[in-house]
């Protein structure tokens, strides 16, 4: 294995542009960088599957180096500090506890081009402690499997900050909103996220937009053999309404001039001029893996099905919102068992 890129990056200031997961990561001063607290495993995990699994690879951030904390000190620490206060929304353990590590991992921020950027976390699997976990780790995580859809349906809602227009502030969901519920209730968490899109119709073009992408990624999983405790689908969208409208004009307008592009490089020009590259292209919406620090590559050992379980029910959720089905009458079948919780109240998020 490679060893990673040592970088060396400007001030880092506390990102808030985060739905759950642990504390302490931080964003450079342009916004095109995260840095978040990890593990050796974490580092040699991403450097794999951007050496040896591209399929794969492109779902998740890009890999950019690793920043370790120096004997002489840094300002590291007091950044994560700060970044532990901000993103501390007033719940008990809203987030995870900051990893003891002086080692950080530096990657894309996928967030990175949206104005009020929407976001769902999704944490798979309905097995969430790997073998090296204590007895007493395990224990809990059990536990939480049992109370929860990652028991019954291999993924929960593990926090989402949702942009709201008519408070112009971030509706915060953490992880005991996402722990509220069941099977049977599970979709509501979904239309909470989407809410903040306005139209009926905006929603379902955007659920179809993140369910193309997230049957991308369980067609490179199930060509995977890998173990992924405690990874997560990242949802993100342009919650800002006026922005995602004109990101979908310009969208359209760059298909357009990709389309002459292609057509005058069939008659025989290089097509320099009318080429559109990624880069400029709008921010509308985006789905990463992210979270791989229990994450290993096991060859001979088949497809991640614990993972697979989750995703599968995910597009059987988003399959529901395209499709125009309430919450209070799902039509498609849920792989996984729940108890019937119907009659469960709507958890109310913080605003921020």
């Amino acid at each position: 294995m490679s060893q990673p890129t040592p970088l060396s990056l400007p001030a880092l200031t506390p990102f808030t542009n985060v739905a759950a997961g642990h504390e302490g990561v931080l964003v450079d001063d342009s916004g095109e960088v995260v840095v978040k607290p990890c593990t050796t495993a974490e580092v040699a995990f991403y450097e794999a599957a951007h050496a040896s699994h591209p399929a794969f690879a492109a779902y998740m951030p890009t890999l950019l180096g690793t920043l370790t904390l120096s004997p002489e000190g840094t300002s590291l620490p007091e950044a994560q500090s700060q970044a532990t206060q901000a993103q501390d929304q007033g719940s008990p353990q809203a987030f995870g506890k900051h990893l003891s590590t002086n080692l950080s991992i530096v990657l894309s921020n996928a967030t990175r081009g949206f104005h009020r950027p929407s976001i769902l976390d999704l944490k798979l699997g309905s097995q969430l402690h790997d073998e090296q976990a204590s007895p007493e780790k395990r224990a809990r995580l059990e536990q939480v499997a049992r109370e929860t859809t990652s028991g019954s349906l291999g993924f929960r809602i593990a926090g989402m900050r949702v942009w709201r227009k008519d408070t112009a502030s971030y509706g915060v969901f953490d992880k005991w909103y996402g722990r509220g519920f069941s099977a049977a209730t599970v979709r509501q968490g979904f239309d909470d996220f989407f809410a903040g899109a306005g139209e009926p119709e905006v929603r379902k073009w955007l659920a179809e937009r993140l369910r193309a992408e997230v049957e991308g990624f369980q067609r490179a999983l199930e060509g995977e053999e890998s173990r992924m405790i405690g990874a997560s689908l990242l949802f993100v969208y342009e919650g800002d309404m006026d922005v995602l409208m004109r990101a979908l004009e310009e969208e359209a307008s760059s298909s357009g001039k990709e389309q002459e592009a292609r057509q005058d490089d069939s008659d025989g020009d290089d097509g320099d001029e009318g080429s559109i590259s990624e880069t400029t292209k709008p921010r509308i919406s985006v789905m990463k893996v992210i979270d791989f620090a229990h994450a290993q590559w096991t060859p001979g050992l088949g497809p991640d099905e614990n993972c697979l379980q989750g995703i599968r029910n995910v597009v059987r959720i988003l399959d529901q919102i395209i499709e125009g089905s309430s919450a209070s009458n799902q039509t498609i079948p849920l792989s996984g068992q729940g108890d019937d919780f119907s009659g469960k109240e709507s958890l109310k998020p913080k605003c921020t």
